[in-house]
Order: structure tokens, then C-alpha cells, then sequence
């Protein structure tokens, strides 16, 4: 007997972005329960300078986070054609990403007669800031001088304090570095003033306050949604989050369908 035929998946990409410390594999979980209630084809992009030691693999920055999400994403814009990429923003990946995206907005690259772009952004946890901006050392963030790299200050707490202490053991153990000195850059663009966003806004955030979130929320002019979560909502409430984005990802396909 033949095996059923796998439905193709289709409509805009998900182009994830985690943020600082969490690499690809803590967005696995959420990318598995998302595919499993749209049809969209789900992509984890990276950071390339997390778990990057300046001392042993030369100095990572900013920037080079920014250029490899660039490409990634410039990729899964072509990929996808007409039917465009959504956004999913972690975390610092708000402003990092949202700086990836120029050029590759679909206002940009109607302007060069070519199809596609990103249509939408969403942003869960999220920071921004505007153009101008240059970014510092936090005080979250735990400073290995040695090393020259940082791992966020009490990551039970601050980033794993609404799961299992068992589930947050596991997985504060797999956060990873990040490079210190020489990696801040200064924000040149915002993506997020060309085009439309939904920040879903984590009201237990220990890193990101909510007050925060809403003010940057309203900077953006983001539609919110508000979820009773930590920082890592993605991993603690990850089939609530699911299926809010997938809630997001429906109206905004109805909405383009009606035009």
C-alpha cells in the first residue's frame, strides 16, 4: 500500500530568531507545536556569536549576528516568493532582527520589482530600541573578564522561574555564552516602522519587565496580546504561544486574502 501523501506545506515562512544565550535547539519544542496547527513552513535561523569564545575563535559582534540573519533570511525571502515571511523575534533577536530585514521588507523589494518580503513581525519578550542607539553591558549580564563572554545572572530566576525546577535545571544548563567586550554595536535601522508587528507581551518577565514591553510595544506600534509567562515563554508555555502566533499567522492571511 502506498504510503498517504504528505500535505505541502505552505503559505508565508516562519523565520525564527532566538535570542542571546538560547541557540536553535530551544525553539525546537515551539517550531514541532506550531507545525502542528498551521501549515506554514516553519525556519529556525541562529546567532552566530552565541557559544562563540573570543579568546579561542576571534571576536564575534553584532554586526555579524545582524549579516548572517541578513543572508538566512534574504534566502527564505526568495524561498518563499509571493507568499512572503513572518517574523518571529525573541528576546535581543527584536533588535537584531528587525535590523536584518532591510531591504528585504515586501515595500523594499516591490520598489525593485521583485516579489515577496517580509509582511509581518511578531515579537514575544521582546526589546527594541531606535535608530542611534548603542548598546551596553546590562546588569543581568554575568561577566566572565577571563573569557572575555557573558551568561545571564541567575538563569533559574530571571530566565526559568515558571517551569518545573527540574525542567528549568535542564535547561538553564543548556543556555550558552555570549562574546563581551567588542561585540556591542549602534542599532542603524528598525524594521518594525515599515512593517506591521504583534508583540506578545510576557506579564512574569523577570528580564524584560512587561512595563517595558509596553512601552517599547507602543513605540513600535505593535497589536498586543498578553500571555502570564517568564522570559522564556517559547519553552514554558509553548503550546499557548503556539497557538497565539498561529491566531496572529490566521488573521493575517484572512486579512490578505480579503485584499
Amino acid at each position: 500500500m502506498d504510503a498517504p501523501e504528505v500535505q505541502r506545506r505552505c503559505g508565508p515562512i516562519v523565520f525564527i530568531v532566538p535570542g542571546l544565550f538560547e541557540g536553535q535547539a530551544s525553539f525546537e519544542p515551539f517550531k514541532a507545536a506550531l507545525e502542528g496547527l498551521v501549515q506554514n513552513r516553519v525556519h529556525i535561523s541562529r546567532l552566530a556569536s552565541t557559544g562563540k569564545n573570543p579568546i579561542d575563535e576571534g571576536q564575534f559582534t553584532m554586526k555579524n549576528d545582524i549579516d548572517v540573519i541578513a543572508k538566512d533570511l534574504a534566502d527564505k525571502v526568495e524561498a518563499a516568493g509571493d507568499e512572503g515571511v513572518v517574523l518571529f523575534l525573541h528576546s535581543a533577536a527584536a533588535f537584531m532582527g528587525s535590523e536584518a530585514m532591510k531591504g528585504l521588507t515586501r515595500q523594499a523589494r516591490a520598489a525593485q520589482s521583485k516579489p515577496g518580503g517580509v509582511d509581518l513581525i511578531i515579537m514575544l519578550a521582546a526589546a527594541i530600541v531606535p535608530e542611534g542607539h548603542m548598546h551596553e553591558t546590562m546588569p543581568w549580564m554575568n561577566v566572565n573578564q577571563q573569557q572575555n563572554t557573558y551568561t545571564c545572572t541567575d538563569p533559574i530566576q530571571n530566565l526559568f522561574h515558571d517551569m518545573s525546577h527540574e525542567a528549568a535545571i535542564g535547561w538553564s544548563q543548556k543556555m550558552q555564552a555570549q562574546p563581551h567586550l567588542g561585540w556591542f554595536g549602534k542599532t542603524s535601522y528598525c524594521g518594525w516602522r515599515e512593517v506591521p508587528s504583534h508583540w506578545i507581551l510576557t506579564e512574569g518577565d523577570k528580564l524584560v519587565p512587561v512595563a517595558l514591553q509596553e512601552t517599547m510595544a507602543q513605540m513600535a506600534a505593535s497589536k498586543t496580546m498578553r500571555l502570564d509567562a517568564g522570559h522564556m515563554a517559547h519553552l514554558s508555555r509553548t503550546d499557548d504561544v503556539a497557538r497565539m502566533v498561529a491566531e496572529i499567522m490566521t488573521g493575517q492571511q484572512g486579512r490578505a486574502s480579503d485584499t
